[in-house]
């Protein structure tokens, strides 16, 4: 049997999502026959194993479901007005399957790991899904380098570990969420914190790799989802309702976040 190192990885993807859920879904107790790889976009959800304890999920971390394993998965809603939002690729790490004893991995990997929001990780995981999606000759060749990238990507942060995010960072982020429907700007955030716009940005940087303006409209364009899909809200109703005086830039930062335009997204069926 075969033992393979991160570097002989040849990932086989079998299906990728990048979506928001109904809060208190609950996937199992189940059983899956490959991996799977959980990006927790926005908070949150929980694991446990059967006979576990469960581990709560926090935004930015990557949860690694091994085949074969009963477990629960579950989502949870922190904030009252942003869904969780989840993306997953199920997939082998080469040629056969791991439950049934084709292959096994020289490293285990890691149940969970905490990237910190890590912004890379994210786009590799939207760009995932993007591919999934489309009709392409290279589809196949595409998903295999990503995964491999974000498995690569992973055992670094496995090995060296990862900064977490600072308490300034968390309240300014927990502002944001609970302003979401205000037209916040890195100025709020400069006066709220007693800090200057320039920090702002820094610290942005810094801890995120992105700018308060990426922040603000991810918040915003989350909870736009659920105006679209629960609320019922027509595309230029949650562009107003969102802050956007332009239908067409929030349609614009839309598709930048959700990897479609907000016309093409259907209201759930009453239940």
């Amino acid at each position: 049997m075969k033992k393979l190192t991160a570097a002989e990885y040849e990932p086989e993807v079998h299906y990728v999502n990048y979506v928001p859920v109904e809060t208190d879904w609950v996937w199992g107790p189940r059983t899956i026959e490959d991996f799977e790889l959980i990006l927790v976009v926005m908070a949150g959800f929980e694991y446990s194993e059967t006979g576990g304890d469960p581990v709560k999920l926090e935004e930015g971390d990557v949860l690694c479901i091994p085949p074969g394993t009963e477990h629960v998965f579950r989502s949870r809603r922190i904030f009252p007005d942003h869904p969780p939002v989840m993306s997953c690729i199920h997939l082998e790490m080469t040629r056969g399957s791991f439950l049934y004893g084709e292959y096994r991995l020289a490293s285990p990997l890691p149940l969970v790991t905490r990237t910190g929001r890590n912004s890379v990780i994210h786009e590799l995981f939207k760009r995932c899904d993007a591919v999934y999606n489309r009709v392409s000759p290279n589809r196949e060749t595409l998903l295999q380098a990503i995964a491999w990238e974000i498995l690569l990507h992973l055992e670094e942060f496995h090995k060296g570990g990862t900064a977490r995010l600072s308490l300034r960072m968390q309240k300014m982020l927990r502002y944001i969420q609970q302003h979401v429907h205000e037209p916040v700007t890195r100025l709020d955030l400069a006066r709220e914190f007693s800090i200057s716009p320039e920090h702002v940005n820094a610290l942005f940087k810094k801890e995120l790799n992105s700018t308060p303006t990426q922040e603000i409209h991810r918040a915003k364009i989350f909870r736009a989802y659920t105006c679209l899909t629960c609320d019922g809200l027509s595309v230029k109703e949650t562009a107003e309702k969102m802050g956007f005086c332009d239908e067409f830039y929030f349609s614009k930062v839309f598709r930048r976040h959700i990897g479609q335009p907000p016309s093409r997204v259907r209201p759930r069926p009453a239940s």
